[in-house]
């Protein structure tokens, strides 16, 4: 009669799989979040000052940086709304200015301007 393994043995095998999984994929994890910190950083600088934005981060840069918390301005009157990434459900390779129509002010009705993006931050402004 063949015996198999118990359950406990199975789950033990796989926590050591993913636990050798994880060691092997740290180094690449900690170069992504390095590199998405400084994506977000330099749009940021460019979203504060006036300068051109080159290129919009995408979701998955800014849970990787954890920068959680778009700020968003109204040009029209000026009010400042700040929205919590994580509840937006979109694609994470989605590029975060794809918000911007669903930003505009309510105030400014019935023809708001477009929300322009202030930064991402990781604590609310």
């Amino acid at each position: 009669m063949a015996h198999s393994k118990s359950i406990h043995k199975l789950t033990q095998e796989a926590r050591a799989a993913a636990e050798a999984e994880a060691i092997r994929l740290a180094p690449q994890r900690q170069r992504a979040e390095r590199e998405a910190k400084f994506a977000v950083a330099v749009f940021n600088v460019r979203a504060k000052t006036e300068w051109a934005i080159l290129a919009w981060p995408t979701f998955r840069a800014a849970f990787a940086a954890k920068r959680y918390f778009l700020t968003a301005l109204c040009p029209g009157c000026k009010q400042v709304a700040c929205l919590d990434l994580r509840t937006v459900s979109y694609h994470p390779d989605a590029s975060i200015n794809c918000l911007i129509p669903h930003l505009s002010c309510q105030r400014c009705c019935p023809n708001p301007p477009f929300a322009k993006i202030t930064g991402l931050w990781r604590w609310p402004r």
